[in-house]
């Protein structure tokens, strides 16, 4: 792979596009591709450097950066990276920003909703995927409030987040490869039907919110530092009365036993071959895609990071689980898979 080239080519891209005209205040920042070994920084070829993992903002020598792994996440065209690479960099403005509004993912995976919950976000999806008004679309989303408010808010924080920063690299797709970006909104509308869990499904529902606003004439909401989207929003809205569809009911309760099944199958597979570990563990990093919690236990499927009681953190890659203890953030065991 000839990581210079990309680069190149994604420089010329990102050139082409009015950054504050995308989102109020918002400037580009530096950013690298990198594999296993070599990173493209500033245009220069270098050893992939330690702190690179994943898709995302890093802080680097005091600098915010905007990282994006090809081996993994290998491109499909040079205007999709570019605009992925503008989810990041607004990443890194929100983070220059001072935004104070992340999500817990470690909450999120812990927490299991309940069927009316599940059924409600079902319709509400459906509802901002087949082009319902905004009010409705947010008259189900005060349903569930009342519901998880603890729950639903870590998501609404998920859809603050990411889904604005997803927003903002469609409008730079649309400004660089329009057809493409309208591509990007039919593939989302079609994974908002396929009941995404609650991280995903905000990187999908937050775009979706932010165009029907921008459609309705509304004004956009203040972000970073603002509150969440979906509540400006409402706030602007007069939201009618809405009714959970039965049937959504029904398909949540059998979604949610299969899923569980499907948890305690694969933690049950973990821990016939691992080997435990006692000790007081702080989890301080780990990939958000690869998190499943079921019984007290959280699966990790790619990395995990502990901080042991001595201070000192080990990082895990591959399978891995620890036992829970009541609070989400920390754990009293570890289950490691024996060589």
């Amino acid at each position: 792979m000839d990581l210079k080239n990309w680069y190149d080519r994604v420089r010329e891209q990102l050139d082409r596009l009015d950054f504050p005209a995308l989102w109020a205040g918002f400037a580009p920042c530096p950013f690298a591709l990198y594999t296993h070994d070599t990173a493209v920084l500033n245009g220069e070829v270098m050893p992939r450097p330690a702190e690179f993992y994943g898709n995302t903002s890093v802080c680097r020598q005091g600098e915010y950066l905007a990282i994006w792994n090809m081996e993994a996440d290998p491109p499909a065209d040079v205007a999709g990276l570019a605009a992925s690479l503008v989810h990041e960099m607004f990443h890194s403005f929100q983070f220059r920003c001072g935004e104070q509004g992340w999500p817990d993912d470690l909450v999120l995976a812990a927490t299991e909703p309940q069927p009316a919950f599940l059924a409600l976000r079902a319709q509400e999806h459906r509802a901002l995927a087949g082009g319902a008004p905004l009010s409705e679309v947010l008259a189900l989303r005060q349903s569930r409030a009342a519901l998880q408010p603890e729950l639903l808010l870590e998501e609404a924080r998920m859809e603050t987040i990411e889904g604005t920063a997803e927003y903002v690299g469609r409008l730079a797709l649309a400004r660089l490869s329009p057809a493409a970006c309208e591509g990007a909104y039919a593939r989302s509308a079609q994974r908002l039907l396929q009941w995404p869990d609650l991280r995903r499904g905000a990187y999908d529902s937050g775009p979706w919110l932010l165009r029907r606003a921008a459609e309705e004439g509304l004004p956009m909401p203040v972000h970073p530092g603002g509150e969440l989207i979906a509540d400006q929003l409402a706030r602007q809205l007069s939201l009618p009365e809405v009714r959970l569809q039965p049937e959504l009911l029904a398909e949540a309760e059998r979604r949610l036993e299969r899923e569980r099944s499907a948890r305690r199958e694969t933690l049950r597979a973990l821990l016939e071959t691992a080997e435990r570990t006692e000790g007081d563990f702080a989890v301080c990093g780990y990939d958000p895609m690869q998190l499943r919690a079921q019984d007290g236990l959280l699966w990790s499927g790619s990395f995990l990071a502990l901080r042991q009681a001595d201070g000192t953190v080990r990082r895990l890659f591959g399978p891995c689980a620890v036992q829970l203890a009541d609070d989400p953030h920390r754990a009293t065991a570890l289950f490691v898979p024996r060589m």
